[in-house]
């Protein structure tokens, strides 16, 4: 180890009781409760470097829900969705649980808040928090129409009413574009979808595949979304190096992955042979999170062989 850190999270909470009065906050507010203590370390290996802490949980305090997280043998499906040459991804589970209690938190201390989250439809009966899934993915790629392009894919529980609303979005959106850029209906394989066609804008394309949302920066990203959803292509999740990336850190509830190496060469492509000299060394960029009933073990892997 070359460091290492402690902290009491229970009596840190305590000695700030007044000071978070005095600002109008509350621990949990902090989301802190719950946590008792904190730990980490910073260690070189003999391929890169290593932080790993673990933030030990109180779980009687903490909501059913929250509870419900910990120690979950839920699988992110959405993974399987990510291109074999995607530059990165950032997924995660127990979305519908953090997402909402935030939300819920956002509305009880700003009632004005709360209502505009209402109208916009994120909130209240048939907003996004009633049927937001537990799982969550974005993606990086590199572009057929952009240079560079990317995906954000969230499950719900139901897709009939998740494509309502992102029409509803879709037509508020479509109101507030100046170039003149309109919604053209689509399909491919049968998965019906949308995409924004105009001077000057960006191509975004949307639909719902299967139980999963998806905004694309493309229809060719939509288009290749929905042939790996339906077994064609590859997933991220058979590239070698990537499997060798998140077998470094817990990720059994939170994953992020940078592929370094591929980035720096698309860079140099683009730009010439000096670009990216500064982070040469580093092949790839790993972060996980698992949790179970002892609490949340993190860890960040930084690969340089």
């Amino acid at each position: 180890h070359l460091a290492m850190a402690y902290a009491n999270i229970e009596e840190l909470m305590g000695s700030l009781q007044d000071s978070m009065a005095e600002a109008g906050m509350t621990a949990d507010q902090l989301n802190a409760e719950g946590f008792e203590g904190v730990g980490l370390t910073v260690s070189a290996e003999s391929d890169g470097f290593a932080i790993d802490s673990f933030a030990g949980v109180d779980a009687s305090q903490l909501s059913d829900e929250q509870q419900g997280l910990l120690g979950s043998d839920h699988t992110n499906a959405l993974i399987d969705l990510v291109s074999a040459d995607a530059f990165g991804l950032a997924a995660q589970s127990g979305l519908d649980v953090t997402f909402g209690e935030q939300l819920e938190d956002l509305a009880a201390q700003d009632p004005t808040a709360a209502a505009e989250l209402e109208r916009l439809g994120v909130t209240g009966p048939g907003g996004l928090t009633s049927i937001l899934g537990p799982d969550m993915a974005v993606e990086v790629t590199r572009g057929s129409m952009l240079p560079v392009e990317g995906a954000l894919m969230v499950s719900t529980t139901d897709p009939d009413a998740m494509r309502g609303l992102m029409d509803r979005w879709a037509r508020q959106l479509g109101g507030a574009i100046a170039t003149g850029g309109r919604w053209v209906d689509d399909e491919h394989a049968g998965v019906p979808f949308v995409y924004l066609d105009g001077p000057a804008e960006l191509p975004v394309a949307y639909g719902v595949i299967d139980d999963v949302a998806v905004v694309a920066s493309s229809p060719d990203e939509m288009v290749e979304i929905i042939e790996r959803s339906q077994g064609g292509g590859r997933s991220i999740t058979t590239d070698a190096t990537y499997s060798d990336a998140v077998g470094r850190v817990p990720h059994d509830d939170a994953v992020f992955f940078v592929n370094v190496a591929d980035i720096v060469a698309f860079v140099r492509e683009q730009m010439g042979a000096q670009a990216g000299n500064a982070v040469d060394p580093i092949t790839t960029v790993t972060a996980g999170t698992s949790m179970d009933p002892d609490g949340w073990r993190q860890s960040l892997f930084v690969e340089i062989p």
